[in-house]
């Protein structure tokens, strides 16, 4: 059964494989940035993302030495923004510590910033062809099916059973497009969201769970916590055909990333008395859209006022005045903040100003 489920999958994967640009390189470099990108993200959104940042930062050295504001502008959008931080921390360690060679052993891929077991197995297999898994959510779910596993497979003892039965699976070569087979399998065909497409999975002659019609059972789903909800006023101020922005703490959420200033819900005396916070004389200020913006734990409401002010203040540090081409081109603000930056292009919006 094992060496048959190779089989099948490395002869299903040479017809039906996805036709993905990182799947045109054994580069481990290259392999690296679109795992990380593909990281709680999906595919069609890293397309065009992943050939723009090699364009730009082709080699791991190039990823080492970058100006941060210069990395987190070719990021922004993709969100979870921790992962290119801990990338260029890899980089700094791969170019100062393994002579700028990307590492193929175990031992060295795991301890870099931000690769877990996964990314190590993802890379390993398809860079260097070595006997590794990687065991994402949709591995797990087409295993799951296969064995026809009733119980929750995030339990870790559970999760640990199933990764024993992975690995017996590996074939001795060819581990990369196995690895890569898998993937496709559970993002095409063993669906996790919708209805499986069993009748078209080489796999369901030895499917447990098609036979005995479990498999939207399987796995087992795992109540979602609700997402905390907080409310917040965005304030885009204007002054001198500029906008004021504001670094976010290196800290917690979208850190170091730029965005409009924003306090909790209130009313116009809260956003007069920020103003007035910093020196700043009103001369117009209106209620503008709403909208709202989902995290994985959080979902952001923000009402935003738009404004027009006097000052002849210096601003506290972590603020600075931009024009809308220094924030489209220089400023990496977080995709939370898109909309009220679209607004912003609006002409209508600079002439209810004047």
């Amino acid at each position: 059964m094992i060496s048959s489920i190779a089989n099948t999958l490395l002869s299903w994967y040479a017809q039906h494989k996805r036709t993905l640009p990182w799947r045109n390189t054994h580069d481990p470099y290259a392999i690296w940035v679109s795992e990380m990108m593909l990281q709680q993200t999906q595919v069609n959104t890293v397309l065009p993302y992943y050939e723009r940042f090699l364009e730009e930062i082709p080699t791991v050295h190039d990823l080492a030495y970058i100006d941060d504001e210069k990395l987190m502008k070719q990021w922004q959008g993709l969100g979870y923004y921790s992962r290119v931080k801990n990338m260029k921390k890899a980089a700094l360690i791969v170019v100062n510590e393994m002579n700028g060679k990307f590492p193929s052993t175990w031992e060295n891929i795991i301890r870099l910033p931000g690769i877990g077991e996964y990314s190590a197995g993802a890379i390993l297999s398809i860079a260097y062809d070595l006997p590794y898994p990687a065991i994402d959510g949709n591995v797990m779910r087409v295993f799951a099916r296969l064995v026809n596993e009733e119980e929750e497979v995030t339990n870790p003892k559970i999760k640990q059973k199933m990764k024993e039965v992975i690995k017996k699976t590996l074939p001795p070569i060819r581990c990369g497009d196995y690895n890569q087979a898998l993937m496709d399998l559970g993002a095409t065909i063993c669906l996790g969201n919708g209805v499986p497409k069993c009748g078209m999975c080489p796999l369901n002659a030895c499917c447990k769970a098609y036979d005995q019609g479990t498999q939207t059972l399987i796995p087992r789903k795992v109540p979602k916590k609700e997402r905390i909800i907080e409310e917040w006023m965005i304030l885009l101020i204007h002054h001198h055909e500029k906008w004021l922005i504001h670094q976010r703490s290196s800290e917690g959420l979208l850190a170091s990333m730029w965005e409009y200033p924003m306090i909790p819900i209130g009313s116009q005396k809260n956003v007069l008395s920020f103003c007035e916070s910093f020196g700043f004389i009103v001369d117009s200020l209106h209620p503008a859209r709403i909208e709202t913006h989902l995290f994985t734990h959080k979902k952001w409401i923000m009402t935003s006022w738009i404004m027009k002010v006097t000052t002849d203040k210096v601003l506290p540090k972590g603020y600075v005045w931009a024009t809308l081409d220094d924030i489209h081109e220089i400023y990496s603000l977080a995709t939370a903040y898109e909309p009220f930056t679209h607004l912003l292009l609006e002409n209508k919006v600079v002439e209810r100003l004047k």
